[in-house]
């Protein structure tokens, strides 16, 4: 089975020492996504919720290590979440491709981009913190704006999709 339920993604959290913020964060993450995902699906789409909710809960199970977004696709992997550890694997740098439907990635990855811990924020508020916080170089720079761009993207698709507002509907 390629995906689990809130329960056993919350022991795995556990098992893994994710800490207690970084756990509330991947639940708000999942909820969102959910979210995201359920109402493109109402328009027509065809994403599955399990597999969003699975990734998005355990996105993080490795935040504490360098490189958490393979560590924590390794952990996927070793359960034999393969199809959740490759969107874990693509949630902290992912470029959206515009001429393919939304995928799960894409859900995942815009879920994560719009929540500062457990609080939703907009997309240009999230880039403006980061490049404050981590803009030190040019490169590091030039990497925030792509991902965000690749997050605009998204959740322009989004909208254009359901004719929802995501920021203004999603409580």
């Amino acid at each position: 089975m390629q995906t689990l339920s809130k329960d056993e993604c919350l022991k795995l959290l556990q098992k893994n020492n994710t800490p207690p913020a970084v756990v509330a964060h991947c639940i708000k993450t999942a909820e969102l996504a959910a979210y995201i995902g359920q109402t493109v699906n109402d328009s027509g789409e065809n994403l599955s919720i399990p597999l969003i909710e699975t990734a998005a809960l355990l996105h993080d199970i490795a935040k504490t290590s360098p490189n958490h977004a393979k560590a924590g696709a390794d952990i996927l992997r070793e359960q034999g979440l393969n199809l959740a550890a490759e969107i874990v694997e693509l949630h902290m740098d992912y470029q959206a491709d515009e001429a393919e439907p939304l995928t799960e990635i894409d859900i995942v990855y815009l879920s994560d981009k719009l929540l500062t811990g457990t609080e939703l924020r907009s997309l240009e508020d999230r880039r403006m913190e980061s490049l404050t916080k981590k803009g030190k170089t040019s490169e590091i720079r030039k990497a925030i704006n792509r991902r965000f761009d690749s997050a605009e993207k998204i959740l322009n698709r989004v909208k254009n999709i359901s004719g929802v507002d995501i920021i203004k509907t999603f409580s």
